[in-house]
């Protein structure tokens, strides 16, 4: 039986196969609905990322190098190949299954996940960046901000959201 519980499939996958790619978290602007999506072969989880919609899912995975579905000899004949990535690769998806994940603050294991995001998009932003003093600052407001939203997304009470005001760097 094939898990649909993308929190779920998202926790069996290692760190490397994680990837951030355009992370955008729970309670921040998110016009075009960015969100994460786990992608399966067969009933194990192969890769998770960031995407809008689940063929962006798709082209994002084949970019990122996986072959997992890759078609290496097409019949040219053949319709039922979908061309994913930026190079149209033909790929067999008769195995492949895409879950988003949904993020619930009433499961206490995924606010680990969000403050790994968030560090890693920290970490994205600022390559290069050399101040340390700036950057440590910078990385503090970016994980009080996500403790803040995920807070308030959980219905965290008022009290407790003032508290965290008085941790602002």
């Amino acid at each position: 039986m094939f898990n649909n519980n993308g929190f779920e499939l998202l926790s069996q996958l290692k760190n490397d196969h994680i990837h951030c790619n355009d992370v955008i978290l729970p309670g921040e602007f998110n016009p075009h609905n960015v969100r994460l999506f786990v992608i399966c072969h067969e009933f194990a989880p192969v890769a998770a990322v960031w995407a809008y919609h689940e063929q962006a899912a798709l082209d994002a995975f084949v970019d990122l190098g996986y072959e997992t579905f890759k078609v290496y000899d097409p019949d040219p004949n053949c319709e039922d190949y979908a061309y994913c990535g930026d190079a149209s690769e033909p790929q067999n998806l008769d195995t492949c299954h895409i879950v988003p994940v949904e993020f619930n603050p009433a499961i206490p294991d995924q606010l680990s996940y969000l403050l790994m995001f968030a560090e890693q998009r920290h970490n994205d932003n600022l390559a290069g960046h050399n101040a340390g003093a700036d950057r440590r600052r910078m990385r503090n407001q970016n994980v009080l901000n996500v403790v803040r939203n995920y807070l308030e997304l959980s219905g965290a009470p008022e009290s407790l959201l003032r508290d965290l005001a008085y941790l602002e760097p």
